[in-house]
């Protein structure tokens, strides 16, 4: 069986692999950070770590979040770094079989194949996120990564920048 976290992106739900996330936090104040992308919406320190913060909205709508109650950080882990996804909500996990996924053939994002296919719920459709494409796909990634590496606080609490 394979998990999904469920989350809510401008009324539309996503499923991303339970597998990549780390945490589902609250979401508290962040930084901007100049000169990103406008899907970079900041930098927020959560747990001992500080990490970029990615606007689903901004990625998937070319709208900003419009934070509320139910707002949140989804952390995941993709090769090797952590980022907060920043969602309109983190719903649900839901457990299906692989031959559940219906196919997705016509979706992508220059090119690239975002989706892994759609998973029918009681909720309704549901497109699953395969996170390295999806972040790969990204207008500017490579210089995002460049001047967003790992960061981490030593144990002095100063911020490192690897």
């Amino acid at each position: 069986m394979e998990q999904q976290l469920i989350i809510t992106v401008n009324s539309v739900d996503f499923g991303l692999p339970i597998n990549r996330v780390t945490s589902i936090e609250k979401v508290t104040p962040s930084t901007p950070i100049p000169m990103m992308p406008e899907y970079v919406s900041g930098l927020v320190s959560i747990r001992e770590g500080i990490l970029p913060i990615f606007d689903m909205n901004m990625i998937l709508y070319s709208t900003k979040t419009t934070l509320c109650d139910t707002s949140r950080f989804v952390l995941i882990e993709n090769e090797g770094q952590q980022l907060a996804l920043l969602v309109d909500e983190a719903k649900e996990i839901v457990s299906h079989s692989a031959d559940e996924i219906m196919a997705l053939q016509s979706v992508n994002v220059e090119g690239i194949q975002i989706f892994d296919g759609v998973l029918q719920t009681e909720a309704g459709l549901v497109s699953l996120i395969n996170i390295a494409r999806f972040l790969n796909s990204l207008t500017d990634i490579d210089y995002v990564r460049s001047q967003i590496t790992l960061h981490s606080k030593n144990p002095q609490g100063d911020i490192n920048l690897v």
